[in-house]
């Protein structure tokens, strides 16, 4: 359906027409039941509010609005909770309101506000819903969200489970519901999926619907808002005028895709045959992810890549929760970790060449008279010094409270659990990297970390220091490049 900036009778009747279609072909509503209609008071859900109060008489369904107020944008955001609940008022709707406390949420956790504010208002729907006995939460997403979502998506590398986009109806993510629920989880669905945000935009205006612009979402700081205000309009100006017929087609052939290798683990995990090792390795994640949100955990592509190619190490995956997956490819919980700082050290002797195995990794040196700071190959794991910087004595140990560091490029020390946070390492897994220290405290070297600011080569180096740390399972040598791809050389500039 396209939109008509002339909006007329038809036009209406064919919306209305269209968005009963999409609920009966895609089985969201059921006649007679409550319907919890998420509102935030701009225009997509106010349309939707709209159209499902209109159609509510013919199918006998009881609805109820719901808002949740992020507390990001103060009076302007109580105003909005102010203005739904009005307007429910005036359909005479029974109205839930919800609040969270967004930023606190993100620095405990570390997330971005959008998925700290996310988590909240899913966790206050899902609720509301459970505790009203609605066992459906309708949401005003629409064609053009799909199309941000696919290129937001893209853009954080997501496989063929992201890429098909939102589903017309789903299930309340894994870990949302309340333990102590008994009632069931109740199903997010969205009537206006396949409808164009114009569309929209006209009928509100042929039905003078009062709604409220969200002024965070001119921002051009948040991603999606500069998909769609910049390279949106960009691609389909300068490369691909059919993008908005294109790009769903793809997602169509994607998720088929994906549903085919959900389906295939599935069965497998129903009847694990062939061994797991001979798997695709896009069934190996599909296995690994379908297990996860059976245990009520979300999965992260690092996590799932992490068990996948790890069997039988302990996989730390938020607080006192980790994961351990045997060699048959079942994933368990695994029990918590010892927190607590490691104590032990070594005292090595540099001037022979030598090797010693501390802390579960095996360490090797030597000293060479080579001059200068080219490095003709770069092997992962090992790293150079100059020798006569870090001198014939230095100190192997695990990381302490108040250890700084000043890595490759940074103008001057940092503490470490700053430099680890900004690196994204699990708490947990922080107590066993491993440090070098010279005779005199400070550190030259941090396992997984660029060598030290102070010890580099350099053109007047006379001797260098080529050092390497290995373990049975990868540590040192996968280490650097997690920390590349969590932008640590950004870390100094916040």
């Amino acid at each position: 359906m396209t939109a008509d900036a002339d909006f007329t009778h038809a036009a209406e009747r064919a919306l209305f027409g269209h968005v009963a279609a999409n609920i009966r072909s895609h089985n969201l509503l059921e006649p007679g039941q409550k319907v919890l209609v998420a509102v935030s008071g701009g225009c997509d859900s106010m349309v939707l509010l709209d159209l499902l109060h209109r159609l509510a008489p013919r199918h006998h369904w009881t609805l109820a609005v719901a808002h949740f107020n992020h507390q990001l944008r103060g009076p302007e955001a109580d105003a909005d909770e102010a203005f739904v609940r009005h307007h429910a008022a005036r359909l005479a709707l029974p109205f839930f309101a919800g609040r969270g406390d967004v930023r606190a949420l993100a620095r405990q956790h570390g997330w971005s506000l959008e998925m700290a504010a996310r988590t909240l208002r899913l966790d206050f729907l899902i609720r509301t819903a459970i505790e009203w006995g609605s066992p459906a939460i309708a949401l005003g997403h629409h064609a053009d969200d799909q199309l941000e979502l696919f290129f937001l998506r893209i853009l954080r590398g997501a496989g063929g489970e992201g890429l098909e986009g939102m589903p017309w109806k789903s299930p309340a993510p894994a870990g949302r519901v309340p333990r102590r629920s008994t009632q069931p989880a109740p199903a997010f669905v969205r009537p206006l999926l396949n409808l164009p945000k114009a569309t929209l935009r006209a009928y509100a205006a042929w039905r003078k619907l009062p709604f409220r612009e969200d002024s965070s979402n001119l921002g051009t700081d948040i991603l999606r808002n500069r998909i769609r205000t910049e390279l949106l309009p960009l691609l389909e100006s300068a490369y691909q005028p059919g993008l908005r017929q294109t790009i769903p087609r793809v997602m169509e052939i994607v998720g088929a895709e994906a549903a085919a290798v959900r389906l295939w683990a599935e069965h497998w995990c129903a009847s694990p045959s062939p061994p797991f090792h001979q798997l695709p390795e896009a069934v190996q994640r599909a296995v690994i992810r379908l297990q996860l949100r059976r245990l009520g955990h979300e999965p992260s592509f690092t996590l799932v890549e992490q068990l996948r190619l790890r069997p039988g190490r302990r996989i730390h995956a938020g607080p006192d929760l980790w994961f351990i997956r045997d060699e048959s490819g079942h994933v368990h919980v695994a029990p918590s970790a010892d927190l607590n700082f490691r104590t032990g050290h070594h005292t090595l002797d540099l001037q022979r060449p030598g090797r010693t195995a501390f802390g579960g990794a095996e360490l090797s040196w030597r000293i060479t008279t080579t001059r200068g700071d080219r490095i003709r190959t770069h092997r992962p794991g090992v790293e150079f010094f100059d020798a006569d910087k870090v001198g014939p004595l230095v100190r192997l140990r695990f990381w302490q409270p108040g250890d700084r560091f000043q890595p490759l490029g940074f103008t001057r020390p940092a503490k470490l659990q700053d430099l680890f946070t900004a690196a994204g390492v699990p708490a947990p897994e922080r107590r066993l990297r491993l440090v070098a220290e010279t005779s005199a405290g400070t550190i030259f070297w941090v396992e997984g970390l660029r060598p030290g600011e102070l010890f580099k080569l350099t053109p007047e180096t006379r001797r260098r220091l080529r050092w390497e740390c290995r373990r049975a399972n990868p540590g040192c040598d996968t280490a650097p490049a997690v920390l590349a791809s969590h932008g640590i050389n950004d870390f100094e500039h916040g």
